[in-house]
């Protein structure tokens, strides 16, 4: 196999391991940390007032930051603009009061302006076909019959 190339040409077995498929050298070491979590905890706490560091490290192992969760604000109207403008206000109220943070407020508020852009979009449209009919001309913007005058 020449050098500098992952393999050689004709491979029938793929690039190697999947992405996001475990690694096999990890596991053990994993499950023997799981199933010493508590020991190794409690270690980190009697340990933690001379290295405080190692507590926040340790514990960020074994509890992970939860990501992604559910924001409840209810159920938020999205089909006008009239809604969109009413579930923004909605947001920035419970936003304000503490009910939910601000980077939470801020997904949701792009999560709005993108309906936004998608329900102005879909009116342009329905516009543009509306006049397009009114003045005789295919989508393409040739007008259908060639023996009416150009409008311009």
């Amino acid at each position: 196999m020449p050098r500098g190339r992952p393999f050689a040409p004709g491979n029938q077995f793929g690039r190697g391991r999947p992405k996001g498929s475990p690694n096999k050298q990890t596991q053990p070491a994993q499950k023997l940390f799981e199933k010493h979590a508590a020991a190794i905890v409690a270690l980190a706490i009697n340990r933690s007032r001379e290295d405080p560091q190692m507590l926040r490290m340790l514990a960020g192992r074994i509890v992970p930051r939860q990501r992604d969760l559910p924001v409840n604000l209810g159920r938020l109207p999205t089909n006008t603009l009239e809604d969109l403008d009413r579930a923004s206000a909605t947001t920035l109220k419970k936003a304000t009061s503490g009910k939910i943070s601000v980077s939470e407020a801020r997904e949701v508020f792009t999560m709005i302006e993108i309906r936004r852009s998608a329900l102005l979009a879909q009116g342009l449209e329905k516009r543009l076909s509306a006049l397009e009919n009114a003045l005789g001309l295919s989508p393409e913007g040739s007008r259908s019959n060639p023996t009416e005058p150009r409008v311009d």
